[in-house]
């Protein structure tokens, strides 16, 4: 029994020691994971902070091209409305044109038509009276020639534009009557009655 015992003991310490040296070894090999460890995740953070992490760079990449994506649609959706609303504009614009120069033809007409109604009406009067009409058979002189002359060309202008044009084109450059135009219309009406009422008396 005493030699079993002693070598028991022996055995046990041998056991105790081996153990023992695993523990150790296991520890520090612990350590040495835990500092691995550790520092892989600093270099992570060192490239995360960088922007050169390969997983960041990647998600940061497809970000941006949902994001340039994103800003085209809105710039072609931007593009499509101004489009469409500078259309839109020039249609109105030019609606708005036509019914000017319609109007405007349309009172320079009516203007005419009614200086010489009253001239026909004078000229019925004095025929009535037995008089002879000067007005009958005149020849206007070279100013009024001039000013009717320059109408009729601006208005086969701007029919000759308004005719031109296709789709929504850009509005014309439409002139209103001059007022040198107005004033000479208006003196002419104003001798020609003048005039009659001087036959008339």
């Amino acid at each position: 029994p005493q030699p079993n015992d002693h070598e028991y003991q022996k055995n046990h310490k041998e056991a105790l020691l081996a153990l023992t040296h695993i523990e150790v070894e296991f520890a520090r090999l612990r350590e040495t994971m835990y500092q691995e460890k550790m520092a892989e995740l600093k270099e992570e953070m060192t490239l995360i902070t960088d922007g050169t992490h390969p997983e960041l760079a990647s998600l940061m990449e497809e970000i941006e091209s949902k994001k340039r994506k994103r800003m085209d649609t809105a710039a072609a959706w931007c593009r499509y409305q101004q489009l469409n609303y500078r259309r839109q504009y020039e249609g109105f614009e030019y609606q708005a044109n036509v019914h000017f120069v319609h109007k405007k033809n349309s009172l320079r007409r009516d203007m005419i038509n009614g200086l010489n109604d009253k001239r026909w009406k004078l000229d019925e009067e004095r025929a009535k009276l037995g008089e002879s009409s000067p007005l009958t058979g005149s020849v206007p002189d070279r100013a009024a020639l001039a000013r009717h002359k320059k109408v009729q060309k601006a208005e086969a202008l701007e029919l000759r534009h308004l005719q031109s044009a296709l789709g929504f084109p850009l509005a014309p450059n439409v002139l209103g009557i001059g007022k040198k135009d107005i004033d000479d219309d208006l003196e002419a009406a104003k001798k020609l009655i003048e005039e009659d009422l001087e036959a008339l008396g």
